[in-house]
């Protein structure tokens, strides 16, 4: 199980500055989410990927990278690794591929049911062995067909047909907008030991930006709107408009 924090701007900046007031509550989280983290920022041309297996908290590296990592529009995770998966930069989120970025929070097993609704070019040059990648694949393999928000939640609707989950909670940033999906199982074991209110989704219009964030801290002066369960917010990166499509 995860963090995540991710923001749209109208116009780029330094991560530092466009989640100054975040940050502090939500790198605390990772005092207990110690795992490993990731900075994935869209550029003109590519996606920009920082990460490493270590804790946010005491990594200069992570601080530095948010200082430097200019953008428009970007996603961070902190990880608590599900155990069965290595602490590796490879099993670090988030997972990057061509101009696309994508984090999880959540668990879904077993993986090879994940895997098999993958097509099978997508099943190679993969970065480690996490239900999370697989995850990103799957939603790939249906975007193929399908729009993002449809990919989605046509991606975890056959995830949970065939694995036991505690939440499908994910990330997708792509050149054109950052897509958020909010889905957990209430009566998983994950849930009823860290209870209700861990694995909701919320975001926020602010002045020149919109936030989405995991649970777990609470910023000053911040008034939330919580994601429906099996619903995907998207928030365009040319004009910050804001859409909810559902299941």
């Amino acid at each position: 199980m995860c963090r995540l924090l991710a923001v749209v701007s109208a116009v780029p900046q330094p991560l530092a500055v466009s989640l100054g007031d975040l940050l502090p509550g939500f790198t605390a989280l990772s005092s207990f989410h110690q795992d490993g983290w990731g900075i994935a920022a869209g550029s003109q041309s590519r996606m920009v990927l920082a990460k490493a297996p270590r804790r946010a908290l005491d990594d200069p590296a992570f601080s530095a990278a948010l200082s430097s990592t200019v953008t428009d529009a970007g996603l961070i995770h902190i990880r608590w690794a599900t155990p069965g998966f290595g602490l590796c930069t490879g099993n670090t989120h988030p997972f990057v591929y061509g101009q696309m970025a994508f984090a999880h929070n959540g668990s879904a097993e077993p993986v090879q049911a994940i895997w098999d609704q993958v097509d099978a070019d997508l099943r190679q040059d993969v970065e480690g062995s996490t239900d999370s990648e697989a995850y990103f694949r799957a939603v790939l393999t249906r975007m193929r067909r399908a729009d993002p928000p449809d990919a989605l939640i046509q991606a975890a609707s056959a995830i949970r047909s065939v694995t036991a989950i505690s939440g499908l909670n994910a990330m997708l940033l792509t050149q054109d907008a950052l897509y958020v999906y909010a889905d957990h199982d209430a009566d998983s074991p994950a849930s009823r030991r860290h209870g209700p209110d861990y694995f909701p989704i919320r975001y926020q219009r602010r002045a020149g930006s919109v936030v989405v964030s995991s649970t777990g801290y609470e910023p000053v002066n911040l008034q939330w709107q919580q994601l429906p369960q099996r619903h995907v917010l998207r928030v365009g990166r040319a004009d910050l408009d804001v859409q909810v499509f559902g299941d």
